[in-house]
């Protein structure tokens, strides 16, 4: 938990012996919860959990059906692995979606929206002069 970044982490998962999801407990509630509260009055039952395996879009499809902010990833076994974060993932696909669209319009990877002009005619010029060549 210290280690996480606070403005990041939401849940705190509680596990059994083997690693193994049981609950969820919110920080926020915990943070704000009587000194005598145990966990087990703070407790909620995980709403969704996600394979290891899972591509992003099964991700994408728990996170809008269960209007997540984190959720947990687990092995074949239920065993928590980590978690995904709702920004991390948005950032992720943003990303993604940005180079698609660089890409079908034929700038590259490297070139951004604010890049230096140079740069970016170093970078379009074979596809310049092919489309000057067939033109």
């Amino acid at each position: 938990l210290r280690r996480a970044k606070m403005k990041t982490a939401r849940s705190l998962y509680l596990v059994d012996e083997e690693g193994r999801i049981i609950e969820r407990v919110l920080l926020q509630e915990l943070a704000l919860a009587d000194p005598a509260s145990r966990l087990q009055e703070l407790a909620r039952p995980v709403r969704a959990t996600v394979q290891a395996t899972a591509s992003r879009e099964e991700v994408l499809e728990t996170f809008s059906r269960y209007v997540l902010l984190d959720l947990p990833v687990v092995d074949i076994d239920g065993v928590l692995l980590g978690v995904i974060i709702n920004n991390a993932l948005v950032q992720a696909v943003q990303e993604e979606s940005s180079a698609d669209i660089q890409t079908m319009v034929g700038v590259s990877r490297e070139e951004r929206a604010l890049s230096n002009p140079l740069f970016a005619v170093k970078k379009r010029m074979p596809w310049l002069q092919v489309n000057l060549l067939t033109a």
